[in-house]
């Protein structure tokens, strides 16, 4: 996986555990195919694209991992509390945050996505009980976060 952990103190905002450091291609299944080809963008600049039934997450975003997590703490001490994460839950976690930043303005609906989660972790070897667990807390808990509006979204349909 093209990506590592922020330094929760040394490089700024504490919101983000997570930056890409290079570009993420995460496969789509199923109906989702034939979503049309769109680029993100958030104020302006690309962030994640789908083309030809692949999610391609830009070099540079930035994601917490499974939610919800908090960093606690001061520094230069403190540590992050809450849903842990696993090689097997980071990718997944990555584009599920992206659809779900964006998905007031694609063409996917939750449980679509809930599935993409599901099948992204599988694919990264997650442990079934867990993998179980974690897409059950999404279809439980994610409606709240789902179609949220943000003037600083945008997607453009190619």
């Amino acid at each position: 996986m093209k990506y590592r952990e922020l330094h929760p103190t040394k490089e700024g905002n504490r919101k983000w555990r997570y930056i890409t450091t290079g570009v993420v291609k995460l496969r789509l299944l199923g109906d989702s195919t034939g979503h049309r080809d769109c680029k993100m963008f958030v104020n302006g600049k690309v962030v994640a694209e789908i083309k030809k039934g692949n999610l391609y997450v830009s070099k540079g975003y930035a994601w917490n991992g499974c939610s919800p997590k908090r960093y606690i703490g001061w520094h230069p001490v403190g540590m992050w509390v809450g849903t842990p994460d696993f090689k097997g839950s980071l990718a997944a976690s990555l584009g599920h945050d992206v659809l779900f930043q964006f998905s007031a303005l694609l063409e996917y609906n939750m449980n679509q996505v809930n599935t993409f989660f599901y099948y992204w972790m599988e694919i990264d070897g997650m442990d079934s009980a867990l993998q179980d667990i974690y897409h059950g807390a999404v279809k439980s808990f994610g409606a709240r976060f789902w179609g949220k509006k943000d003037p600083s979204l945008s997607v453009i349909y190619v």
